[in-house]
């Protein structure tokens, strides 16, 4: 009996381990897929890095700025802001036919957000942008939604936003 008992904890526990590792094993090749294309816009002339001095130490963003408008000004991290974006996962951008999944790029009344609510690498690009501007910006993992899953996210994804910054509320609204 007590044969058959041992079996089965041995058994089961082989069965718990094996899962977790094949967890592990899609995670990190995710991540280092992401990481792979995020880096591959290095030597690409169309896109700057742009990171800012304190907050997130030598993380940056890709930045390709399409527009420059006529703001002088560029927000601070506890502005409110008003923008249009649109964003994808940045493998599907990369394949050139780019899955958009969340944004309001067509919508006339958008809300204001507080720039310090939003993911690092979207805070980064806005507080590197004045009004007007228009900007695709390539997001690593790690200034994203990171190591976890979030609904339509899945965990160690680049990402990829089409931003213009329509204004800046201020501090207050």
């Amino acid at each position: 009996m007590l044969r058959k008992v041992f079996g089965a904890l041995l058994l089961s526990s082989v069965f718990v381990f094996s899962s977790c590792s094949e967890t592990i094993d899609v995670n990190a090749e995710r991540r280092a897929e992401n990481e792979k294309v995020f880096l591959s816009y290095a030597s690409d002339k169309n896109f700057e890095k742009v990171s800012l001095p304190g907050n997130y130490g030598d993380r940056y963003i890709y930045m390709n700025k399409k527009v420059s408008g006529s703001g002088t000004v560029a927000p601070r991290a506890t502005d409110l802001i008003k923008m249009h974006y649109e964003v994808a996962l940045l493998s599907t951008y990369k394949s050139g036919t780019p899955r958009f999944f969340d944004g309001n790029i067509n919508k006339q009344n958008v809300s204001s957000m507080r720039i310090s609510d939003l993911i690092p690498g979207v805070a980064i690009a806005l507080q590197s942008m004045k009004v007007g501007d228009k900007a695709e910006v390539l997001i690593p993992w790690f200034l994203a939604y990171g190591s976890r899953d979030s609904q339509v996210v899945p965990a160690f994804s680049a990402l990829y936003y089409n931003i213009e910054l329509l204004s800046i509320v201020g501090d207050q609204e």
